[in-house]
């Protein structure tokens, strides 16, 4: 899943926008009730031939009802949607990872008026409160994204580790046997590609949070004692790579595990299991179990990601067509096949009872109702997550004063609007 955040000029637009009280969605569609228009990701080459399927599909069951596709690549969406905003031209529908600057502007449609109550209620709970401001919900939980401990079978059966470890104590003891092997026992990714998603996996196991009841809890103790724990991994045991604060996940820690070099990561079903396919790599090669935690008494907790589809507010009134195509497409078997051709894991419950046996998808699906998430619906969590990214890697550094570091990220978050 690729992490995109709104740009600054996507803000302004927007609030432009807002202030104007000119609020035209769908302008592509025209004043049409039974025409919408739906710009859509493309998380792979796939994805525009699937989306073209699923609507021919959905037309000729909807006699009267279109939809007007634009597939964008992901290194263009930001800018796109800066533009169609600006423009006064969002579409109907968009598929993005980013919506509560839209609800706080009175933009987007409830999800009640854009899909069924039956769609509605197969939602996994996690995901839905996730996609809520001041008690009601804006985004329709899309796709979603979580982490999880891969380990290397080859890698364990020359070290001698019979399992995953369950706790901190049981994946010291395993790292330390695969170093002995000859081999890196933990790829820590502490570069600035996504930094904050790797700490929080530790930290979430550990006890801690970013924030506590609504304030920020950076250098929280629990925190302080996590960052502590990844340092003694770095410097101490010597069981991780020797620059995490200069390692980004794809080719420091993710590759190296392909390449059958690293004994254990944190990674994911989408880019990770592609790269892990093109490698050669299957589940007689490899395991996934939950993430460690600290001890036996903190769940085994995920950090879950993932990106939505919101409806846009119009002058003509679509959400009859909206609700249709949406519920048309969160069909199982239309939605399942989205997910096993793109990689991502559901976000409903019926989806999530027809992948539980699939041998990797399965553990994750087991992890979503436990899922924590990044605090995106804060105003400031873009301003505090890049800080987070470029400062949370010196934690690892030899003599670090990781307490010095949390307190400067914690009064960074503070100051940040």
């Amino acid at each position: 899943m690729k992490r995109i955040t709104t740009t600054i000029a996507a803000v302004l637009a927007l609030s432009s926008l807002a202030l104007s009280g000119c609020a035209s969605g769908g302008a592509g569609a025209g004043g049409d009730p039974g025409t919408i228009t739906f710009m859509a990701a493309a998380y792979s080459d796939k994805t525009q031939t699937y989306w073209k399927d699923l609507i021919d599909k959905f037309q000729k069951a909807n006699p009267g009802k279109k939809v007007e596709l634009s597939v964008v690549s992901w290194n263009d969406y930001d800018q796109r949607v800066t533009t169609l905003l600006a423009n006064k031209q969002q579409p109907d529908v968009l598929n993005y990872n980013t919506w509560s600057a839209y609800a706080a502007a009175d933009l987007l449609h409830p999800i009640d008026k854009i899909v069924s109550p039956v769609v509605r209620s197969d939602f996994i709970k996690t995901f839905v409160d996730n996609d809520s401001l001041n008690g009601t919900t804006y985004a329709l939980p899309f796709i979603a994204s979580a982490r999880a401990l891969y380990y290397s079978k080859k890698i364990f059966a020359k070290a001698g580790v019979a399992g995953p470890p369950k706790t901190w104590g049981e994946f010291v003891t395993a790292a330390k046997k695969i170093k002995e092997a000859g081999f890196t026992g933990y790829a820590m990714p502490l570069g600035a590609e996504e930094a904050q998603s790797e700490f929080a996996l530790w930290a979430y196991n550990g006890g801690g949070d970013w924030q506590k009841a609504g304030a920020w809890d950076i250098n929280s103790a629990a925190n302080v004692a996590t960052a502590q724990f990844l340092n003694k991994l770095v410097n101490s045991d010597k069981v991780t790579q020797a620059n995490p604060w200069a390692t980004n996940r794809t080719d420091g820690a993710w590759q190296p595990f392909a390449d059958g070099r690293v004994g254990m990561v944190f990674g994911f079903p989408g880019t990770f299991g592609q790269m892990l396919d093109k490698a050669g790599m299957t589940t007689e090669d490899y395991g996934v179990a939950p993430l460690p935690t600290k001890d036996d008494g903190i769940p085994s907790t995920t950090l879950g990601v993932q990106d939505v589809l919101v409806g846009f507010k119009g002058d003509t009134d679509k959400t009859a067509t909206i609700r249709a195509f949406l519920d048309f497409f969160y069909q199982k078997d239309n939605y399942t096949k989205f997910l096993t051709q793109e990689g991502f894991l559901p976000t409903t419950q019926s989806a999530s009872d027809g992948l539980a046996d699939d041998p990797v998808l399965g553990a994750y699906i087991a992890l979503l109702p436990h899922a924590k998430f990044a605090p995106t619906g804060h105003p400031a969590w873009t301003a505090v997550a890049g800080s987070v990214k470029q400062r949370i890697g010196e934690i690892a550094k030899p003599d670090a004063d990781v307490k010095a570091v949390l307190d400067a990220l914690q009064a960074d978050a503070e100051k940040a609007k």
